[in-house]
């Protein structure tokens, strides 16, 4: 093995399936260092064999006795105990599972990571693809098989049950058109088992999917596993939060909008459901997201309410209306947010609530160091006036961690004294 370790080793490919086969039909193994050199050739292929054509005794006799030396194929040796990766084209698969059935029971079990099915040209005949899943199924209760891709397959649904009913951890990949009407086929089953068993071989992973709300609380109802689901795929679940409010906890929702946050915190309030409050942040990696959103005074006083039921929370106000009043009843729960994100012209009047607050005023700012990114639209410049100078420069001063101003396109409009220019002296070194 010292040469595998060698300094001067290096990898190459080779575009001739049957390259590594012809090299150990030729060259006869008899000695040691012939094998060295063999299993050397090999690790520069990147320990991966391909075989192409067909295989007679001598063949798999010559390139078994090389691959006694890495880890090889069950085509080629039987005594192995695991490969990393075995790829398998339709018809192979039903030999192999014709052979391993005859001479495989009683010996070790072969641990296979990743087992591949994929195509060697068009797409079968439905009934030669069916007779393939069920080698492969057969080759599943003989071996230890943790991942069973099939991406590269068009299959029916209902072909796939056998597979979902397998005993013992195996994960499916489906290409998405697959997914999509095995989860109908599953739906339209109604059992609970074949549900449970339908979500934990694909990881609960529906992103591909378009699910109609009847068959994703259907699957939540006939299960425990997390789901997995893109809202921009199905939008239609945003108007329908509060069918989803008792198993938002299970719902994982990925490319979440800020409409479907604004409705569900705003349906949470409605129910006063303080434990949603943990789920939704679970699903959404901790934000809440309402940017470019319009909101009401209750809107505001459920996005409070979510505030008050959460710690470490990130929030998106980027370029979002509150309404005038509303600033004051955020404010005191800033300190459950770790990363605040706002447009200048928001942060401007959270500055200015700070500085006026009674309650910033009488007491120290909470010791909570959070992030806090300010944007505007490119090319309009920021105008300050004395007022917005001093509420700046009053929030300053009760900070007790160090602030970085940035004061691109911002004109600083001083119609009082030039005294006033001391506000922008202390807080521009600040």
């Amino acid at each position: 093995m010292s040469d595998f370790m060698s300094p001067m080793f290096c990898c190459f490919s080779c575009d001739d399936d049957r390259f590594f086969q012809r090299v150990c039909e030729s060259v006869p193994v008899r000695s040691r260092e012939e094998d060295q050199q063999l299993a050397s050739l090999l690790q520069a292929l990147g320990s991966t064999l391909s075989l192409g054509g067909e295989l007679p005794r001598k063949t798999c006799r010559s390139v078994g006795e090389t691959r006694s030396l890495s880890k090889g194929a069950l085509l080629i040796v039987r005594h192995e105990s695991k490969l990393h990766k075995l790829r398998l084209n339709v018809g192979m698969a039903v030999k192999l599972s014709r052979l391993v059935r005859r001479t495989g029971r009683g010996a070790t079990p072969l641990t296979v990571p990743e087992l591949s099915l994929v195509l060697k040209s068009n797409q079968p005949p439905e009934r030669v693809l069916s007779r393939a899943l069920s080698s492969v199924a057969s080759l599943l209760r003989l071996w230890r098989v943790q991942c069973l891709d099939l991406t590269d397959l068009w299959i029916q649904g209902h072909s796939l049950i056998t597979l979902l009913c397998h005993q013992g951890p195996l994960s499916l990949r489906l290409n998405s058109d697959t997914l999509q009407q095995l989860t109908v086929v599953v739906y339209e089953a109604q059992d609970k088992d074949l549900t449970q068993w339908f979500l934990e071989k694909v990881g609960g992973d529906l992103t591909s999917c378009r699910l109609d709300l009847e068959v994703l609380l259907s699957l939540l109802q006939h299960s425990t596993h997390n789901i997995t689901v893109d809202l921009r795929k199905n939008r239609l679940l945003e108007k329908n939060i509060s069918d989803l409010l008792p198993f938002l906890g299970r719902v994982i929702f990925k490319r979440s909008s800020s409409s479907f946050v604004k409705s569900t915190i705003r349906q949470i309030y409605d129910s006063r459901a303080s434990d949603c409050v943990s789920s939704l942040l679970r699903s959404s990696d901790h934000w809440i997201n309402l940017n470019s959103r319009e909101l009401d005074r209750v809107d505001c006083t459920a996005l409070c309410f979510t505030l008050q039921h959460c710690h470490q929370v990130k929030v998106n106000l980027l370029w979002t209306s509150i309404p005038p009043g509303e600033i004051e009843s955020i404010l005191p729960l800033l300190d459950r947010v770790s990363q605040l994100s706002v447009d200048r012209r928001l942060l401007l009047s959270f500055l200015q609530c700070c500085a006026a607050s009674p309650i910033q005023q009488g007491a120290p700012p909470p010791q909570q160091q959070y992030g806090c990114s300010a944007q505007d639209q490119e090319g309009e410049a920021l105008c300050l006036t004395t007022d917005h100078c001093r509420a700046i420069h009053s929030v300053l001063k009760q900070n007790q961690h160090s602030t970085q101003l940035v004061q691109n396109q911002v004109q600083i409009i001083l119609r009082d004294s030039p005294a006033k220019l001391c506000y922008v002296s202390c807080w521009t070194c600040v």
